[in-house]
């Protein structure tokens, strides 16, 4: 039982409050950006609270930082999908609450083992990466139809959890599974409303998750291989791949046959490396 309400929790709860903030029974709107990501943050963080219980105020270790980093990611892609009309000021949003997920999970780093210098570069890096997921998310979501973008990610985002626990870091994998619960329960709302433009503040969330679940997990895990990292990381800008004219052509399932293997293989692919790199270690031909 606690399985099915650790799994289905967070995909119940990102739905309903989908329902309820964007006044979804309602035809005239259209506009639920700003519902979709406090949807999608709160259902992410409330997936660590079924897994691990409340986590400390304030958070100790990395992993506590993450219900914190999905709420404040809801409300930043909230605040600026209701206010902040134009793209580059969305964006920014997402790098400040990137920064600052990542300020938080490299806390222990900074006081113990990292030098100023690479501190700084570990930081600008990884928000550099965040930045980045958001402009592919952004543009994917925009060019793509609305429910193929959500299965596409929704996979993405499952088989990466796959990644983090081969990589040897079972709760991130557990956490990025709650991510993914959390966009099911938004695709079953985009079901019913097919036509609502909901990824303006979710696109936020999603690119701030991504980032901050396979940064914390890259750097808490002794077996997670930086090529296993930077092949999850290739979905992502793969997936514009489909935007070549020969690619765009291709419409109906084709198309979303097309989109969905550009950005899930890379990642599949990288669950298949890490678990060959797993059994490696095993035998004694790799690791430490």
């Amino acid at each position: 039982m606690d399985i099915v309400i650790q799994s289905a929790g967070p995909a119940v709860i990102a739905a309903v409050l989908m329902l309820l903030l964007g006044r979804m029974w309602k035809a005239g709107e259209r506009d639920v950006g700003w519902a979709a990501a406090l949807a999608l943050g709160v259902g992410t963080g409330a997936s660590y609270v079924l897994i691990k219980g409340w986590p400390e105020v304030p958070p100790l270790g990395s992993t506590q930082v993450v219900p914190y980093v999905a709420v404040a990611a809801g409300l930043v892609g909230a605040v600026s999908a209701r206010w902040l009309r134009a793209w580059w000021m969305q964006w920014l949003g997402a790098i400040g609450v990137g920064f600052a997920a990542i300020w938080m999970m490299t806390r222990s780093f900074r006081e113990h083992t990292w030098e100023s210098t690479e501190a700084t570069y570990w930081l600008t890096g990884l928000t550099a990466v965040i930045a980045g997921l958001w402009l592919c998310l952004r543009g994917q979501a925009m060019r793509w139809p609305g429910r193929s973008f959500v299965v596409t990610y929704g996979m993405f985002v499952a088989v990466m959890s796959g990644v983090l626990v081969l990589s040897g870091t079972a709760s991130y994998g557990q956490l990025a599974g709650g991510l993914a619960a959390a966009l099911g329960g938004v695709f079953l709302v985009t079901l019913w409303r097919k036509e609502a433009r909901w990824f303006d503040g979710a696109v936020t969330v999603l690119a701030v998750m991504i980032g901050h679940l396979l940064a914390s997990g890259y750097l808490t895990a002794l077996d997670f291989k930086w090529y296993v990292a930077m092949m999850v990381l290739a979905g992502p800008v793969l997936g514009f791949a489909s935007e070549l004219t020969f690619l765009r052509r291709r419409t109906g399932w084709l198309g979303f046959a097309i989109r969905m293997g550009l950005v899930v293989v890379p990642v599949a692919a990288a669950a298949v490396v890490a678990k060959l790199t797993e059994a490696a270690d095993t035998y004694g031909y790799g690791g430490y």
